[in-house]
């Protein structure tokens, strides 16, 4: 309120505080223009009308009628309907009444008016919430109070009171529907455990993944609860902030949904993978610096110390994959005792700049006990790392699902974090780990084994390896007036002999031819490319691996749809093929040495 609303004021009131006694009528008017006065200051907060409720008073030269403006004062704001203003009714108390300064008319009002100042002077709005520790239903001793990374509902209620029977009516569906990422602190004031686990078991049941639920109790009152916050008659409903400043009391159903709109704005409904939350991504990596590839290209200027990760070690062996790669060569690392491959760490610093920059948004959100946030910005970045379709970002993808995603479920706990994040991380975390980097390409006879048994009405055989080859032309001969019998697809190389009796020629011949590319690649090296027909990108990637003359195995998963249905839902459940044209470049002896690759520049 400004200065010159308040001389406006007093200078109504001037004309009360010149006369030593006045009628009931000039005091009618008095109370006409408190009332005006007590509206305008209705804005204000509580410390700004005890300031010019103070001043009012003390304006007031006759002692009756400074106790006529004092207890208009106390009763206005004592009976407020406006949240806080108790606490000025409990200012007038300490300040004017208690001291003796102003006679409230007897000492059973001026009892009252103490004991109601000491119920609630602990609990006013913006003070601390006192802490306290009670029990449990089933015994366990809980502490309230401090700071948190959540909103707290202090809800203090008895079994036996009708209009606590009325408002948990009202609760108990709108917590189920908002769904708010509070906790709620449910307090039963009574002694009787059988009557209160009945009340838990009928209308304590809320359902709101977000909304975590406390039942206490504290039959003997050790903790003062009664004291610390009004609890005189029940229910009585708080709202404490993360800092633990109660910022709402008096409650109802009403006024605390009102209230956490206000606190929790767009929490409900936030669209992870936003074009802004994109762009955001976008502008992070564009200016982030990555630690390990500083580190490597700052290491000195000497041919020694170029590349000192790449020079052997005692348990380490690097190779340069090169020949027949082409232009794409490649650093793998294998250690001794282990047959296992993985890339240099020079080469692919993408889990270390995806995690780095995860750790980031932890410590700046997280860690300042902001887990709204920290929940919008990595999800933001989970959906990102999706839609990319770069091998970096793809295999940067798993460490970070697995480190903040899939082991924090005390963090994405909530129906919303399940189907937009965790549930979308499992699907991608599935999709990673198959035929990861270092694992070997399956065998073209396991495949079709697989898809074999996999289609239940199929009659399709596979026969054991033990099986004598068949002589591919006396299969030609004997398919030339009806369907082939059995069709060899043995890999020769490894002494492993499959035959397949198809269900057609057109299946056998395209198997047998099938089979021989696959077997070849996967001995000698080169790339698949999984590719569709239509699409554009990978007609783009197949035209470049001609240009660059590459050994390439192209893959029509259209083609094989529709050839052999089994087989192509066998490769969708080995390979990550839920964006094409995969391609992954494969060694000798069909180890996988890298996928998502582009031959696109």
């Amino acid at each position: 309120m400004s200065r010159r609303a308040v001389i406006f004021i007093l200078w109504l009131l001037l004309p009360f505080c010149c006369f030593a006694q006045v009628d009931s009528t000039r005091l009618a008017e008095l109370d006409k223009r408190l009332d005006k006065y007590f509206q305008i200051l209705e804005p204000e907060n509580v410390d700004v009308k005890s300031r010019e409720c103070d001043l009012l008073i003390d304006s007031a030269k006759d002692s009756l009628l400074r106790q006529h403006i004092a207890l208009k004062a106390y009763e206005h704001y004592l009976n407020s309907t406006l949240m806080g203003d108790e606490g000025v009714a409990v200012h007038l108390t300490d300040t004017w009444f208690a001291s003796g300064r102003v006679s409230m008319g007897g000492e059973e009002v001026l009892f009252n008016a103490r004991i109601f100042a000491d119920f609630n002077r602990q609990s006013l709005l913006g003070k601390p919430a006192s802490s306290f520790a009670m029990e449990s239903f089933e015994g366990d001793s809980v502490l309230f109070g401090g700071r948190s990374d959540r909103y707290r509902v202090l809800l203090f209620y008895d079994t036996d009171c009708a209009k606590c029977k009325l408002e948990l009516m009202r609760l108990r569906p709108l917590l189920d529907s908002r769904d708010w990422p509070v906790d709620l602190y449910a307090v039963y004031t009574g002694c009787d455990k059988e009557s209160w686990g009945r009340w838990l078991s009928e209308r304590m049941n809320i359902n709101a993944p977000r909304t975590r639920i406390f039942n206490l109790w504290d039959p003997e009152v050790k903790s003062d609860y009664q004291m610390k916050y009004g609890v005189l008659q029940t229910p009585r409903m708080f709202l404490i902030d993360k800092e633990g400043t109660i910022i709402g009391r008096g409650l109802d159903s009403d006024a605390l949904e009102r209230l956490l709109d206000i606190v929790l704005p767009g929490f409900v409904d936030y669209e992870y993978g936003s074009a802004a939350s994109a762009a955001l991504m976008d502008d992070l990596f564009a200016s982030y610096d990555d630690p390990v590839s500083d580190s490597l290209s700052h290491r000195g200027s000497d041919s020694s110390r170029k590349h000192p990760d790449r020079s052997p070690s005692p348990s380490r062996r690097c190779h340069r994959v090169s020949g027949w790669f082409g232009r794409l060569t490649n650093q793998r690392c294998r250690d001794r005792n282990s047959s296992d491959w993985s890339p240099c760490p020079s080469e692919c610093p993408a889990p270390t700049r995806i995690l780095s920059m995860a750790k980031a948004l932890e410590s700046s959100t997280l860690a300042k006990s902001d887990t709204l946030s920290f929940k919008h910005l990595e999800g933001d970045l989970l959906y990102w790392l999706t839609s990319r379709r770069d091998e970096l970002s793809k295999e940067g993808a798993l460490p970070f699902i697995n480190e903040y995603i899939l082991s924090r479920p005390g963090i994405w706990n909530t129906q919303d974090d399940t189907l937009k994040v965790v549930g979308l991380a499992r699907m991608m975390k599935d999709l990673l780990s198959r035929t990861p980097v270092g694992s070997k390409l399956p065998k073209a006879k396991d495949l079709i084994s697989k898809s074999s048994s996999a289609e239940s009405q199929s009659d399709t055989t596979v026969w054991p390896d033990r099986i004598q080859e068949q002589d591919e032309v006396n299969n030609r001969n004997q398919a030339s007036d009806r369907s082939l019998e059995q069709v060899d697809v043995s890999d020769k190389a490894h002494g492993d002999h499959t035959l397949i009796q198809p269900r057609n020629d057109a299946n056998a011949l395209f198997l047998r031819d099938w089979t021989r590319k696959w077997n070849r690649l996967r001995r000698k090296g080169g790339y698949i490319v999984f590719h569709t027909e239509g699409c554009p990108v990978c007609k783009a990637e197949l035209s470049a691996a001609d240009s660059l003359g590459l050994r390439t195995l192209d893959v029509n998963v259209d083609e094989i749809m529709v050839t052999n249905p089994a087989l192509a839902k066998s490769l969708l459940d080995t390979f990550d093929l839920s964006s094409m044209p995969l391609i992954l470049q494969v060694g000798r002896h069909g180890i996988i040495f890298r996928r998502y690759l582009s031959f696109i520049p």
